[in-house]
């Protein structure tokens, strides 16, 4: 089997957990998003043993900075879809993809995400396509990234062509929000590259 998507009713997604559940080897496609869910990042989630994975869509209910990179090493991914369960409480803060991290990733939608997500110089050097949707910002102290800047980085993606997020408040007030809106703008707009943007809230 090289292609799994599995589709469940809305509203009978609470049932179909999928911890139990070991991908076969040779898996190149999987899609979950909108119907099942992974309480953590699963331990065949690796680069020694999804070597051909290309394709991933899935929601994690738990998800860490050591997830991340681990999935940052998945040698042949080109697309990911990643939902997070925000509202868990060890879910405080952003997340960083570091310097080397996604090799071949073209497009990747991110969903639920806390601010902030920031993105190191040598990250996914190939990613044209960055989406945040339900891009949740929580009180304004945790908002700023290391160097208490609200930059994220996207003129660390060199080859970024769209650029997306749906922002929504999660404790912090408006004005904070206006202000992470606006440094997402600039940020897309003094990208060499002048990627179509497109910024909610």
């Amino acid at each position: 089997m090289q292609e799994l998507v599995i589709a469940v009713y809305a509203d009978e997604r609470n049932i179909c957990g999928l911890d139990a559940w070991v991908a076969p080897r040779n898996l190149r496609i999987l899609s979950t998003i909108g119907s099942c869910w992974f309480s953590i990042l699963p331990a065949w989630v690796n680069p020694s043993l999804s070597l051909d994975l290309t394709k991933l869509s899935i929601t994690v209910r738990e998800l860490h900075q050591v997830d991340l990179e681990i999935l940052g090493r998945l040698p042949a991914l080109c697309f990911l879809q990643l939902e997070v369960d925000n509202k868990n409480l060890s879910i405080i803060r952003g997340f960083v993809v570091g310097a080397g991290a996604f090799p071949c990733l073209v497009s990747c939608y991110f969903k639920k995400f806390v601010w902030p997500v920031v993105f190191q110089q040598g990250a996914m050097p190939r990613l044209k396509v960055l989406s945040f949707w339900r891009f949740y910002l929580r009180e304004a102290r945790g908002m700023a990234c290391n160097d208490g800047s609200l930059n994220l980085g996207l003129g660390n993606l060199p080859s970024l062509q769209d650029v997306r997020a749906d922002l929504r408040c999660d404790g912090a007030g408006k004005e904070e929000v206006e202000q992470a809106k606006a440094a997402l703008m600039h940020e897309a707009e003094m990208h060499p590259n002048h990627p179509r943007h497109y910024i909610f809230i």
